[in-house]
């Protein structure tokens, strides 16, 4: 029993990852039938708004700081011949740039979840209650407390991101195919903490802590990084994934949540119920 007087449910029989990941990434192409039959296709309006305009303003930033940078190293140094105080400000101006994007990629997500939190927690919510009729358990956060829950969700998964992601950087001295696996490493370690976010806005409706809300997804490893690499390969997209991955994250969160906490009950939004 839970602090908040939640049972939390213990883990499925243990299913090998990649099954799980693959019934992550099965949520997504759920959401489009379970959106249409609860008529929420409107409330992906607003949050896609939102992460649009943060996508926009991230990218404006790397842009000017990166061309500050290139203008104030290059009327600092003083070298000739000219080209190579030229090349060299330019060099460090990229770098910064690339450095900014990769920041970018790494933190804009979780940063999108925060800002984003009573929205997609009402989405949650309004999924969850079509697809389960039962009375919610516990009581609202409120605005306040949503956002709070989600920075602390959140800001966690940003430290064990960039922790992690560093020590793939040995990976790198591998000659050959060095590269392939700290890139695979990267993007697994991304998705594994994305979909602990998009988890945790279902768990935040059934009452569990933010530490039940932790041990659930680890429970679920291969369910969450699934979730979490459909969340990135949706902001491939330019301008629409980064309007929509994220409310089309909650809303596959909440499917699979659903369907790992109360396994014989799994949701089916094509027949308007649970089968």
């Amino acid at each position: 029993m839970s602090s908040s007087g939640t049972t939390v449910s213990p883990p499925l029989k243990r299913q090998g990852f990649l099954v799980g990941l693959l019934k992550g990434l099965r949520g997504y192409a759920l959401v489009p039938a379970t959106l249409t039959r609860l008529r929420l296709w409107h409330s992906l309006l607003w949050p896609g708004f939102v992460s649009l305009l943060c996508s926009v303003l991230f990218l404006f930033g790397i842009w000017f700081l990166g061309r500050w940078m290139t203008d104030y190293v290059e009327n600092s140094l003083s070298i000739s011949p000219p080209w190579l105080d030229h090349l060299i400000a330019l060099t460090i101006g990229v770098f910064t740039a690339l450095l900014l994007v990769v920041l970018f990629v790494l933190g804009h997500k979780h940063l999108v979840l925060v800002a984003l939190a009573p929205v997609l927690g009402k989405l949650a919510e309004a999924v969850q209650r079509g697809i389960d009729t039962g009375p919610r358990p516990g009581r609202p956060l409120g605005l306040m407390g949503s956002l709070l829950r989600s920075a602390a969700v959140n800001s966690r998964s940003i430290l064990l991101e960039l922790t992690l992601t560093a020590f793939c950087m040995i990976f790198l001295l591998i000659p050959g195919i060095g590269s392939l696996v700290t890139a695979t490493l990267v993007f697994l370690i991304q998705a594994r903490f994305m979909g602990q976010g998009l988890f945790d806005f279902p768990l935040e409706y059934r009452s569990y802590t933010v530490s039940e809300s932790a041990a659930f997804s680890r429970a679920h490893r291969g369910l969450a990084t699934g979730l979490g690499s459909g969340y990135l390969l949706i902001m491939l997209i330019p301008v629409v994934g980064w309007m929509f991955a994220a409310p089309f994250g909650t809303v596959a969160g909440v499917l699979e949540a659903h369907r790992a906490l109360m396994p014989g009950k799994a949701a089916s939004p094509g027949r308007g119920g649970l089968t």
